[in-house]
């Protein structure tokens, strides 16, 4: 769903989120579009999680923007949630859209059961690309999950860090420098998400960057 947002602004860009789809290893899903009629996980009512996946579904056909019709069992969980409905096997599947590489999450799932990610053909991301360009292809790699040895192609999003556009321009600089100054110390944290933010690619993003945050931006030369 494409839409203009008036009255936001960006301060920067903070990473990307990775579309995730993970099912039990004995699993008839091999592929994205063995989803249909399945009972998946597609994240919270109203999430980020659940948009893009929806999104992501439309480009395979197996969920309808206009009508909201869906050709698989869609439940409306957290990632707890989700994880829990796999161990338990009430879920054939369940689709994260996750900061981190690790996603702590899917790492839960993995102590306790044997796991396999489903990933697209580049077909079907060349789609979701051209119906939604705030997604695009990435590789997920082999090795961050406990019994996957192999990378998958899926497509991610862009974590944006937004603020209403009439705010002070001396507001968002504090804020702006406040964050970026903070990274050192951010990295350190347990989340992954962190480990991907950079100066180089704060100033992109799908609002206009407020003026306060280029100003920060300007003094530091980052373009």
């Amino acid at each position: 769903v494409r839409r203009q947002y008036e009255g936001v602004s960006s301060i920067m860009s903070a990473g990307s989120a990775d579309v995730v789809i993970v099912a039990l290893k004995d699993s008839p899903i091999k592929k994205a579009a063995d989803l249909k009629g399945k009972r998946i996980g597609i994240g919270s009512p109203g999430s980020a999680t659940e948009v893009i996946n929806k999104l992501t579904l439309s480009a395979l056909g197996l969920y309808d923007i206009k009508t909201n019709e869906a050709k698989f069992k869609p439940a409306y969980l957290s990632f707890a949630e989700m994880t829990a409905g796999l161990k338990d096997k009430r879920l054939d599947a369940a689709m994260y859209f996750i900061t981190g590489r690790p996603g702590p999450a899917i790492l839960d799932l993995a102590m306790v059961r044997d796991i396999k990610l489903i990933g697209f053909d580049k077909k079907t991301i060349n789609k979701i690309e051209k119906m939604y360009p705030f997604l695009s292809l990435t590789e997920y790699p082999k090795g961050l999950y406990k019994g996957v040895d192999y990378g998958i192609l899926t497509v991610k999003g862009v974590d944006v860090f937004g603020c209403r556009a009439d705010l002070a321009e001396d507001l968002v600089y504090n804020i702006t420098k406040a964050v970026n100054e903070s990274l050192p110390n951010l990295r350190k944290t347990a989340h992954q998400g962190f480990k991907a933010w950079s100066l180089d690619r704060s100033v992109g993003g799908i609002f206009p960057l407020h003026p306060g945050a280029k100003k920060y931006y300007d003094e530091l030369n980052v373009k």
